[in-house]
């Protein structure tokens, strides 16, 4: 899934595109550092203490731009999993919106993910 998130940057026109390999380096440390597969949601003390890791080595910029990726990974991953639903011929939740289907999905998830923040 990492390609496919190298891919949704440079589509999306979210960052640089000089910073995208950086991105794809945070999220790829993260779960190294966190020994999970790149195709699960992380729990938000997860991330933190990936963030917290790296701070001892990092510049301060750097943790906000580590942390940053990883939230607009995770909203990738929500999405194309909300996205699945939506397309399956078996889901009620046809007629909802995609950020309906991440919010539900959020809400069935057995551990609290880590949410991007829109604000920011």
């Amino acid at each position: 899934m990492i390609k496919g998130f190298e891919e949704y940057l440079g589509r999306k026109d979210l960052v640089h595109d000089k910073y995208i390999s950086y991105y794809v380096n945070w999220v790829s440390s993260c779960y190294s550092y966190l020994n999970q597969p790149d195709d699960c949601l992380l729990a938000t003390d997860q991330v933190q203490d990936f963030l917290k890791h790296i701070s001892r080595t990092r510049a301060d910029w750097q943790v906000k731009q580590a942390e940053a990726a990883i939230r607009s990974y995770i909203w990738l991953a929500l999405s194309r999993k909300a996205q699945r639903i939506k397309q399956s011929p078996y889901s009620p939740f046809t007629t909802r919106s995609i950020p309906s289907l991440i919010s539900l999905t959020l809400k069935l998830t057995s551990r609290p993910s880590f949410i991007p923040d829109s604000r920011r």
